[in-house]
């Protein structure tokens, strides 16, 4: 074969060996880039259908369960105020005040208790001053309503076991979700289970 027609098989094969390396070196960036971008967007949107805003039942005695509780009522709020680590006020649709505490779980008394304080800041800093879902189970003996509250499609009851702020209230709770959550804060040493003894609060309350 000519010198002359190898010049442009040669030149043909070089720039296919420099499309090659091009591949080899930047293609997997570029996935690996674009699979980062699209793990959180992938996680927001199963979060937002995991916590879209429910609707009661059609039917007459259909209720909503979230964590082994009936839901008998769901609206949106803003939350006014944080009186302790599981206490909250929020304005109801009708711009009315209402007292809630959060269901099935249970944090550190504010007065005396190691880590009531850091449960109420906890609280506060996810909810306070935020529009939130309250997800209504019924009303405890002092008159507050009993909730599940949503904030962002994050679910706050959750959210303080899972950090470690607070105690899943297995006296009235047999939930399997809240109970791992509160396991798994205990093995990774978060939050209150930091402290050398934690004492659960309603053995504190009866002790003092």
């Amino acid at each position: 074969m000519e010198t002359k027609n190898l010049v442009p098989l040669l030149g043909g094969v070089l720039v296919l060996a420099a499309i090659g390396v091009w591949l080899w070196l930047f293609l997997p960036v570029d996935w690996q880039l674009k699979q980062q971008q699209e793990q959180p967007r992938q996680e927001q949107q199963q979060e937002q259908q995991q916590w879209q805003p429910p609707a009661l039942a059609d039917e007459p005695g259909q209720l909503i369960t979230i964590h082994r509780k009936e839901i008998v009522f769901a609206w949106w709020g803003h939350c006014v105020g944080v009186t302790d680590g599981v206490t909250v006020r929020v304005l109801n649709p009708q711009n009315e005040s209402v007292k809630i505490r959060l269901e099935s779980i249970d944090t550190p008394e504010l007065k005396g208790q190691p880590y009531g304080q850091d449960a109420k800041t906890a609280l506060s800093d996810l909810i306070f001053n935020r529009r939130i879902q309250v997800l209504e189970t019924g009303t405890d003996r002092y008159g507050r309503v009993l909730a599940f509250l949503v904030v962002d499609y994050k679910h706050v009851n959750l959210a303080m076991v899972h950090g470690g702020h607070a105690w899943h209230y297995k006296q009235y709770s047999n939930d399997p979700t809240l109970a791992a959550a509160e396991v798994k804060a205990r093995e990774n040493k978060r939050g209150l289970w930091a402290l050398p003894d934690p004492v659960p609060p309603w053995e504190w309350r009866q002790q003092n």
